[in-house]
């Protein structure tokens, strides 16, 4: 018997594992590429085929994504078939050898970024969790139109004051009808409607179009949480105009981040032709 170091610099003993623990809010699963299911601080984790690039060390953090293939039928990967999950799935992944004596190792922490499809296997395509810091953001524009995140920061809305509670009367395909879905044409286009899914989360979709005539609305995904009798919250569409701000959410001009009276006719005001 041995601690995990000891064996890790052994010439013979090492009989190495691993342990992959995806987490996201009060989902988790946990998969092992051992021959047996492992248990490690009372979670079991499930052994399944799978295999993994190997984790380069180097100065770059970019160049150290992990790249799982695992079975098409597990869990986690089935979740990706119709929409990909709303909410972040975290990665941990922990090193351990059969008998040591003390805890497994963690050696890699990052999300899941996608996974793919293949006729043999699905491959989940992971990042180091520290890459987003790297990220380059997005500027603001110099546009007509509003460039605000819909109650976002910015634009500085309170979502839960532009919503209306209701249920699934019919859904066809992407096309949702409810009663309490009132307003003018496009009144929830560019909007997003929340649901709790069968495990307790919460899932999102976005509204591309909206009927009034109809109390129809048309989502960007679909789900199969998503059935008649389904309780959900519709969050009204912004067209990121002036008259929109003005009219459907009480006046918040002055967070509208647009340029309205902007020069036309193809004016460059970073160019060479003068416009004031």
């Amino acid at each position: 018997m041995a601690t995990f170091a000891e064996i890790e610099v052994s010439e013979y003993e090492g009989e190495p594992s691993e342990l992959y623990e995806f987490v996201r809010s009060v989902e988790s699963w946990r998969f092992t590429s051992a021959d047996e299911d492992k248990t490690e601080l009372n979670e079991v984790y499930t052994a399944i085929p799978m295999q993994r690039n190997s984790i380069e060390q180097s100065q770059s953090v970019s160049r150290s994504p992990l790249t799982l293939k695992m079975t098409k039928d597990n869990n986690l990967v089935t979740q990706y078939i119709e929409a990909p999950p709303a909410g972040i799935i975290n990665l941990t992944v922990r090193k351990f050898h059969e008998d040591q004596t003390d805890g497994a190792i963690i050696i890699w922490i990052g999300r899941v970024i996608n996974v793919r499809f293949t006729d043999k296997f699905a491959e989940v395509r992971c990042e180091p969790l520290i890459t987003s810091l790297n990220r380059q953001t997005l500027r603001r524009l110099y546009q007509a139109q509003c460039p605000h995140v819909l109650y976002g920061p910015q634009c500085a809305l309170d979502a839960n004051s532009f919503k209306v509670d209701t249920t699934i009367t019919t859904i066809v395909d992407l096309v949702i009808t409810s009663a309490a879905l009132v307003g003018d044409n496009d009144f929830y286009a560019g909007g997003y409607i929340d649901f709790t899914n069968s495990a307790g989360n919460l899932e999102r979709r976005f509204i591309t179009t909206s009927n009034d005539a109809a109390n129809s609305i048309t989502i960007s995904l679909g789900s199969a949480d998503l059935v008649p009798g389904k309780a959900f919250t519709a969050f009204f569409g912004c067209d990121h105009s002036t008259a929109t701000c003005i009219s459907r959410f009480n006046n918040n001009i002055e967070n509208y981040g647009g340029y309205p009276f902007m020069p036309v006719n193809g004016k460059n005001p970073f160019g060479s032709t003068p416009i004031f």
